[in-house]
């Protein structure tokens, strides 16, 4: 049963992907190609848990994040970010992640934009396999038309199918701050 957790958790997430590279390539208006440019982005971040009005057990990593900007109803950015991290929550550990995206712009002010959307994706490493889910939110400070510095925060929850509360908010904020080019 475990392993048919995992396969379709594993198909969810690459429908995702298949799925946002194909709404990115339709404008719905002309039905014409409207894709935008690759994007990459460098970042680190960390998550600190949230217990009795303090932040503790903290996690920090890197991630790199590979995507693809399109036009659906609003301009729209998704793809895969892979990550690396280190935690001292229960005792010390290292993970790897990957998480599908999805995020539409709110709007865009000059060289200020915002967007937010939802991620899903895995953890996996010294710790058993982890599925989680996760609003997330970002602000865009374009230096230059192609980059821009970012700061991301998101919540995630937990979907683990084996817990008893599936879809539980993890009690935790995850933040990370980085750089993206466009090409």
């Amino acid at each position: 049963m475990k392993y048919i957790k995992t396969l379709v958790g594993a198909l969810f997430a690459i429908a995702l992907l298949l799925s946002v590279t194909a709404v990115s390539a339709v404008d719905l208006s002309t039905n014409a190609a409207a894709v935008g440019p690759w994007t990459f982005a460098l970042s680190g971040g960390g998550s600190s848990a949230i217990n009795n009005d303090k932040l503790n057990n903290s996690t920090v990593g890197l991630n790199l994040e590979l995507g693809h900007t399109g036009k659906l109803l609003l301009p729209i950015e998704g793809g895969i970010r892979q990550g690396i991290s280190y935690s001292d929550v229960t005792d010390s550990s290292w993970a790897l992640s990957t998480k599908a995206y999805l995020d539409p712009r709110l709007f865009r002010i000059g060289n200020l934009q915002s967007d937010a959307g939802v991620n899903i994706g895995a953890a996996y490493g010294d710790q058993p396999l982890k599925w989680t889910a996760a609003p997330e939110a970002d602000l865009r400070f374009y230096l230059k038309k192609d980059v821009n510095l970012f700061g991301r925060i998101e919540a995630p929850f937990d979907l683990n199918a084996a817990n008893d509360t599936f879809g539980r908010f993890e009690n935790k904020l995850s933040y990370t701050i980085g750089l993206q080019v466009l090409f």
